[in-house]
């Protein structure tokens, strides 16, 4: 468990309570999602990855939070949305992707209910990522003794 584990837990709770309450589709993402799945990591922020054409909505419904202006990047050729959301315990993210649905597995952690890409798909997206060839590393020794 990393030190800052409760703050963690208590922004995706506080988060993932309005999405669910409000029927977003959602899933957690990046090393949140490892380190919920037992991959061995240190979380810097949360990444809550939705889907892009809720991405507004999402926006009005996090107000509360504080979320900053929406800057559009690029990731592996698709564009995306992403917002910082101030007003929490641990920092976060909002990321607005188009989401397969098939691709996202309900999950849950320490008593929250969540969404996330299963090792498998997280495996693939972290081959993409420059520098991050120990956490593929790390992945790779899960799902070998699943």
């Amino acid at each position: 468990m990393f030190k800052a584990h409760n703050s963690f837990k208590a922004t995706l709770g506080c988060v993932s309570n309005v999405l669910n309450d409000n029927e977003i589709v959602w899933c957690l993402g990046a090393s949140g999602s490892l380190y919920v799945q037992g991959v061995a990591v240190t979380p810097k922020d949360l990444d809550i990855i939705v889907e892009i054409s809720q991405f507004d909505e999402v926006y009005s419904l996090l107000k509360e939070f504080q979320p900053s202006e929406r800057k559009e990047r690029i990731f592996a050729g698709d564009k995306y949305y992403r917002v910082e959301l101030k007003e929490v315990k641990f920092p976060a993210e909002i990321v607005g992707f188009d989401l397969d649905k098939s691709t996202i597995a309900a999950y849950e952690w320490e008593g929250l209910q969540t969404f996330i890409h299963p090792l498998d798909m997280e495996l693939r997206m972290y081959k993409k990522r420059p520098d991050k060839e120990h956490v593929v590393e790390l992945i790779e020794d899960i799902l070998k003794k699943a």
